[in-house]
């Protein structure tokens, strides 16, 4: 099973902004909440991508042969490193802030 691109799931998250406010009102309660489950998944993925890799190991081979390489946090949050999240996190909140405004 392919995994979806992770540079998809903001345009995703916009296409559901857009279902959200155009159709929200007149659907109910089960568009605003699922773009609030929505928003907050791209939220997470937004803070993982900025705060980098867990601790952990990754296997990458060489010379076809398997080697574990370590990973770590990079430990600080910084404003530099906030570009590859910045979609997820404004996409993420602003289906959260409007999922509320239509409950």
């Amino acid at each position: 099973m392919r995994r979806m691109n992770d540079d998809m799931l903001p345009w995703i998250g916009v296409a559901g902004l857009v279902a959200l406010l155009w159709f929200g009102p007149r659907l109910g309660v089960l568009l605003p909440l699922l773009a609030l489950v929505g928003g907050v998944y791209l939220l997470v993925q937004g803070w993982q991508r900025w705060r980098g890799r867990s601790r952990g190991e990754i296997t990458t081979y060489w010379r076809g042969r398997p080697v574990q390489l370590q990973t770590a946090r990079s430990g600080s949050l910084s404003l530099r490193s906030i570009g590859p999240a910045l979609p997820h996190l404004a996409i993420g909140l602003m289906l959260v802030l409007t999922a509320v405004v239509v409950l």
